[in-house]
Parts: structure tokens; sequence; C-alpha cells
């Protein structure tokens, strides 16, 4: 994992009221199918970053283009998780 992406991961725990290693945690007991487990909370979504990496994808696309491209995107692994 980037650094980066760690940083950031620790950022996002902590504006969900977590920090890293309870939110790993969680999500490796969920991964695993433990009994009881559910996924942790996330913290509200920051409208300036990326819901997903999709440089190099949306070249050529309007921002209303790439939008649909994401929303779609969420919403077919909201159904894969489910």
């Amino acid at each position: 994992m980037s650094d980066d992406r760690w940083e950031r991961f620790g950022e996002a725990a902590e504006k969900a009221g977590s920090d890293r290693t309870a939110t790993t945690n969680r999500l490796a007991a969920w991964y695993m199918r433990e009994d009881g487990a559910e996924l942790p909370e996330r913290p509200d979504s920051d409208p300036s970053a990326p819901i997903v990496d999709l440089s190099g994808g949306t070249q050529g696309h309007t921002s209303l283009e790439t939008a649909v491209i994401r929303w779609n995107f969420v919403e077919t692994a909201k159904r894969l998780i489910n």
C-alpha cells in the first residue's frame, strides 16, 4: 500500500471515529466472514476526493460522464458486497 493511501486511510478512519488498526481488523473479520462481523463505518464523503482512481479511464469524458462512471462503479461494488 502506498504511503499516501496509508495516510489517507488513517485520516478517514479518524473521521469515522476509529483508527487504522480497528478499521483494518473489522475489514479482515468481515472479509473472512466471521460470525457477527460487519463492515466498519465510513466517514462522510469529501466531494473533492476521488471515489476511485480512474486516471486514464476518464480522458475525454465530461465531468458529468465521469461522475456517472464513478456512480456506476460504486453501485456495482455495493451489489457485490451484499
